[in-house]
């Protein structure tokens, strides 16, 4: 499962993006069976992500949410960062301003690998990246 996560990766970022879904709904019919919270979290990060850079937005956001999801109920503060990044910045994306503010801003509030500090400055310049993506300029909480 594990090999098939890191594997969709490569493949999203080589642009071979058909390739990539397939491998990560692969690794998350796996973790399913397994029960095991990382693998699910990984594989819906990789799936959210392939879904991402494909312009599915609605699809990237409902994985992501469900991989955040299992990422709070497990305690996986590793990975919290980086599906809460993708999370807010899919949604951002999508319009959604108001919705990527707070998924980001409530993960950093939540003791974690980063300290707080680095955290936010990440979580910040995605912020301003998505925002002027999308063309517009709200003033987060």
């Amino acid at each position: 499962m594990t090999a098939r996560c890191f594997l969709a990766r490569t493949l999203v970022e080589v642009g071979h993006f058909r390739q990539a879904a397939m491998r990560a709904e692969e690794a998350m019919t796996l973790s399913k069976g397994s029960e095991e919270a990382f693998g699910l979290a990984h594989a819906c990060w990789v799936l959210g992500l392939t879904h991402l850079r494909l312009g599915g937005l609605d699809r990237a956001i409902s994985v992501l949410e469900r991989g955040f999801g299992v990422v709070q109920a497990n305690a996986l503060s590793f990975l919290s960062p980086i599906l809460g990044s993708h999370l807010g910045y899919a949604r951002a994306l999508a319009g959604r301003i108001q919705d990527g503010w707070p998924s980001s801003s409530r993960r950093l509030k939540k003791p974690g690998v980063l300290d707080e500090r680095e955290s936010l400055l990440g979580l910040r310049r995605c912020w301003r990246r998505s925002i002027s993506r999308a063309g517009a300029r709200p003033t987060p909480p």
